[in-house]
């Protein structure tokens, strides 16, 4: 009597892309099982993982086949996939300023929402609000405009707009007494 020989069974497992927000969680990483696929009640183990990293620019990242595995019977073989990271919407207000004909114009300020991680101003935000208001601008409402404010990669900014009112500068007339 002779022995039979039985082959590990082909499967190919295939890695979902993904895509998230910057600063969300990472979303569940799927595959597809082609090949044969399983046969009865056999279960894969493990994950996919994926190449560390946490920016728009960086990306995209590897998805790898981590720890994912399953048993001896099997001939796997992995075709990875990638997760882009999109980016977060960062809110921009310029806030509304006022000043007297003739002064110099106030600093512009904005509020702002929307970060993520602990960025800050200083490490996502470079240039600044701008407004077409001079010294010598007449009285009225000007507006201020997100100049050139910008993000780095990992943001898209959604500016609003605001005004800055510039009012009378009061004038003090008085008489010198006269005598004839």
């Amino acid at each position: 009597s002779s022995a039979a020989n039985i082959n590990q069974r082909p499967i190919s497992v295939t890695a979902n892309p993904l895509s998230k927000i910057y600063g969300d969680a990472d979303p569940t990483k799927t595959f597809v099982v082609g090949g044969g696929g399983l046969v009865g009640g056999d279960t894969f183990s493990g994950s996919l993982s994926r190449v560390v990293g946490e920016s728009v620019a960086g990306g995209p990242y590897s998805i790898t086949q981590g720890t994912l595995a399953v048993g001896n019977n099997y001939a796997l073989t992995y075709f990875p996939a990638d997760l882009s990271i999109t980016p977060a919407s960062l809110l921009i207000a310029a806030n509304g300023q006022s000043r007297v004909y003739g002064d110099v114009n106030p600093a512009l300020s904005f509020a702002a929402s929307g970060f993520r991680f602990n960025d800050g101003i200083g490490s996502v935000l470079s240039g600044e609000l701008a407004s077409s208001a001079t010294v010598t601008t007449d009285v009225g409402s000007y507006p201020i405009t997100r100049g050139s404010l910008v993000a780095n990669s990992n943001y898209r900014l959604s500016f609003t707009d605001n005004a800055l009112q510039i009012s009378a500068r009061p004038l003090t007339v008085s008489f010198a007494p006269q005598s004839k």
